[in-house]
């Protein structure tokens, strides 16, 4: 890891776990030490996030560093199954385990068909595999290729969310405007939300499903996978906008076969007069912006082309991303574009809000949070048809 003085960029290994965590009906078992694992637990709280996966570690020892003991990790796992009777067991490589060069995917395999009533999927993000989007991407295709089964579909219309994941501020909001989106303009019920509000039993299901909702990159290879093997269709990108929502919601009307039109009239109507509105005051506005690749630039589109507002500046989190139109910037980058003149929006992460200049508006999109709320709201989206309200009453209202 580099030296950084405000955030570091998460580890591959973070983003597993935050993938992990929210999973009900599962167990985690971390080869490693407790201290960090405990670390994980307190950044996920910050987060918002919802710890329904149990999670366990070994704990090391020195002797267990220096002699390369295994001992520890078939134990834990005996004890989890005795315990807890899961049906899913996911284990985890360290950092120092995998320092010390233990094959964790050759004791999983071995482990198996010594539990062949539990399943045991290796998870190989040990913290050097790359960021945190690494550790998403990772995880959410070992989950479908290991755990999605085919069955016969329902009647009705079903759909999977893939990409819900905690590191998107405001995932929950969005995962039920789009759930609410889905149910009111097709019919449709979600079969599994990957993963911020899903169960094992729901992912073994979603070969079921009739289209894929892909809400980031890091679910494409997920969505491939369930393509080949199920002939699912999918599509990609967050709804962001009045426009950018209406052709999503077309893309999806032409694998459902027809959507809602009376509920899709009903609230573009409402969202046309609040942009009427919006308009007359954004050539005022100037923004910058930063978060998640999908997220920044879906919005991007719509405050600046949508609304009319000036985006002065853009850039994305992630140092491996490579994108042509919005640039990735460095600490000491993006605190001289804060410092350069003052802003009327600044849309970012709290870290960044809090370091930018009192005379502006703050919009929080990203993570990190610096706080951590006990009571959570899920309706104020950013995406979707109420999203683009809820993001025009923050852009302009006092």
């Amino acid at each position: 890891m580099g030296l950084f003085k405000h955030y570091p960029v998460p580890s591959d290994r973070m983003g597993a776990l935050w993938t992990l965590l929210s999973i009900k009906g599962s167990c985690i078992l971390e080869f490693g030490t407790s201290g960090t694992t405990r670390f994980t637990l307190n950044g996920f709280a910050r987060m918002n996030g919802k710890e329904n996966s149990k999670i366990f570690s070994t704990h090391l020892y020195e002797t267990d560093i220096a002699l390369g003991k295994i001992d520890a990790l078939e134990k834990a796992l005996v004890n989890i199954i005795e315990k807890h009777n899961p049906s899913v067991v996911f284990i985890m490589p360290s950092t120092i385990s995998s320092v010390i060069g233990t094959d964790i995917e050759a004791y999983c395999k071995i482990y198996q068909q010594k539990y062949a009533g539990t399943q045991i999927i290796y998870i190989r993000n040990d913290g050097f595999q790359g960021n945190w989007t690494v550790g998403i991407e990772d995880t959410l295709t070992v989950l479908v290729d290991k755990l999605a089964i085919d069955g016969e579909k329902s009647g009705y219309p079903t759909f999977n969310i893939i990409g819900s994941c905690v590191d998107h501020y405001n995932y929950l909001s969005d995962a039920y405007e789009i759930t609410r989106m889905m149910k009111e303009g097709f019919n449709a019920q979600p079969m599994a939300v990957l993963t911020s509000d899903t169960h094992i039993e729901d992912i073994k299901k979603m070969g079921r499903a009739h289209i894929n909702l892909v809400l980031r990159r890091e679910g494409i290879k997920s969505a491939k996978i369930l393509e080949e093997r199920f002939g699912m269709p999918y599509i990609v990108g967050k709804p962001y906008g009045l426009e950018g929502t209406l052709k999503w919601l077309s893309e999806i009307s032409q694998v459902l076969n027809g959507m809602n039109e009376v509920f899709i009239n009903q609230e573009k109507k409402v969202l046309l007069e609040a942009l009427k509105v919006a308009k007359a005051y954004a050539e005022r506005q100037s923004v910058i912006m930063n978060g998640h690749i999908d997220v920044v630039k879906g919005m991007h589109w719509f405050i600046k082309d949508e609304i009319g507002c000036n985006v002065t500046y853009i850039w994305h989190n992630a140092p491996n991303i490579k994108d042509e139109d919005i640039p990735y910037y460095e600490e000491s980058q993006w605190e001289s574009i804060l410092l350069e003149k003052n802003y009327n929006v600044v849309m970012s992460n709290a870290l960044v809000l809090d370091l930018a200049k009192d005379n502006c508006k703050k919009i929080q999109i990203d993570i990190p949070n610096y706080k951590f709320d006990p009571i959570q709201y899920p309706y104020t989206p950013y995406v979707g048809l109420r999203g683009a309200l809820n993001l025009l009453k923050l852009l302009i209202n006092p």
